[in-house]
């Protein structure tokens, strides 16, 4: 099986109003179900979905514009703008089928109406040095939105909009600090950034053995906290030959990067949040920690070598400089922040758990719309309860009380599950008081 595995959804723990047919062929068969499905049908599967106040469904208006108006580039998710919105693998299935189900001449056809619109098929056709009869397919890869993954004869590509040049700036930054990045070249045209870039398989990384992926993952953390990446949650990368190389960039160097660091890794998004896999044995997980703030140690020496070395016009450099002032500085702030963050994504898995549970014993979740929204964000994902503390309902006691009522869960498992997430943060605590003497170059 593929790490992290890959999202399926207990469709029939939604409630009575869902057919048993329809959630057996989900089940089974999903993405040939998203591809047979007419767009009547795709609506009112995505109803079943939908979020009171946070994720709103889809109208025949709104599929019928995406087709016809070629100045509207992608299909978004129809998230709130004031209400935590969180979305998971059956909303992107559905969202991207009304594309990706129409014939391949049709899918061609939209997209590049789409870039001609856009201004920006010229460029494109010109980047790549082919004809607009080579795009011979195009499929929609994006999540909460369309991003486009086209294939000439021998390749294949992606374009997407981007909400400001983050990325190319990322690119210049990690040149400079010797980190991969994929290659992209960019264009601003009409007020709007965009980024064409060669594809990489999101699923590639996976291939390697959990332990491999330990020091990949440490040293991308350690150069994402050195330039203050945001958003780094495990979608947003890709692999790249033998590294994970960070796409989708458009947070760098902001104010409030240490309150989004501490929410991300509580909410199991950041690379870090990894070591829950290894838990089910506290030798392997306490020598797997090691490894991961070693290789983070390490990484981030070399970091600050680098600086002293590469030139004052990289850009974001003279914010890095007043930020961090040495690798000891940086190593021993950032894990205080790993340690308090990771305490809190442990004490939430127990709750994911829970509430998997409640659903397999057919908790009916519209009645519940906070625990519906993170159920099908967080089920057989590595994140937990993100910015849960934003919400004004209390979701964990919310579980606490379904589970003594439905499952007959007492008291005393709460007190079992702390013990043994204890000796789990002991060994994170062991990591930050037993922080090696870290020498600045």
């Amino acid at each position: 099986m593929a790490w992290p595995q890959r999202l399926r959804v207990l469709i029939w723990g939604f409630g009575p109003s869902l057919p048993v047919t329809f959630a057996n062929t989900f089940q089974k068969h999903f993405k040939n179900w998203c591809n047979i499905m007419d767009n009547l049908a795709r609506i009112q599967a995505f109803k079943e979905f939908s979020i009171h106040n946070r994720i709103d469904p889809f109208f025949s208006e709104d599929i019928e514009a995406y087709y016809d108006n070629p100045h509207e580039f992608s299909l978004n998710l129809k998230r709130s703008n004031h209400q935590l919105a969180l979305y998971g693998a059956a909303h992107v299935s559905l969202r991207q089928s009304f594309f990706n189900a129409l014939d391949p001449s049709q899918r061609v056809a939209l997209f590049t109406s789409k870039l001609t619109a856009a201004n920006i098929l010229d460029w494109v056709l010109g980047q790549l040095e082919c004809s607009r009869s080579d795009i011979i397919d195009v499929v929609d890869i994006g999540k909460a939105r369309s991003i486009y993954k086209f294939s000439t004869h021998n390749r294949s590509h992606v374009i997407k909009e981007k909400p400001n040049n983050n990325q190319s700036v990322f690119h210049d930054i990690a040149r400079a600090f010797q980190m991969p990045f994929a290659k992209s070249t960019f264009i601003h045209e009409h007020n709007v950034n965009w980024e064409l870039t060669e594809f990489l398989d999101e699923d590639q990384i996976f291939l390697n053995k959990k332990d491999a992926l330990v020091p990949l993952y440490a040293k991308a953390a350690a150069f994402g906290d050195f330039i203050e990446l945001g958003d780094r949650h495990f979608e947003n990368y890709i692999a790249k030959g033998e590294d994970v190389v960070a796409i989708d960039v458009a947070h760098l160097m902001e104010d409030d990067n240490q309150h989004w660091t501490k929410s991300y890794i509580a909410g199991g998004l950041y690379e870090c949040c990894m070591l829950q896999y290894f838990t089910s044995d506290l030798s392997n997980f306490s020598s797997v920690v090691h490894l991961f703030f070693e290789s983070y140690e390490a990484h981030a020496i070399r970091l600050f070598e680098l600086k002293s070395e590469v030139s004052q016009t990289v850009p974001l450099i003279e914010k890095i400089n007043q930020k961090w002032v040495d690798a000891r500085q940086f190593i021993g702030h950032m894990k205080s922040i790993y340690v308090s963050a990771l305490n809190n994504m442990f004490d939430r898995i127990g709750y994911k758990q829970l509430l998997i549970q409640l659903v397999e014993n057919k908790l009916d979740l519209n009645d519940y719309q906070e625990l519906k929204m993170y159920y099908l964000a967080d089920y057989q994902r590595i994140s937990t309860f993100f910015r849960s503390d934003e919400l004004a309902v209390d979701v964990f006691m919310q579980i606490r009380d379904l589970a003594a009522k439905k499952l007959g869960i007492t008291h005393q498992y709460f007190n079992d599950h702390h013990q043994i997430l204890t000796q789990l943060k002991d060994q994170l605590t062991m990591v930050q008081d037993t922080n090696r003497m870290v020498q600045s170059h």
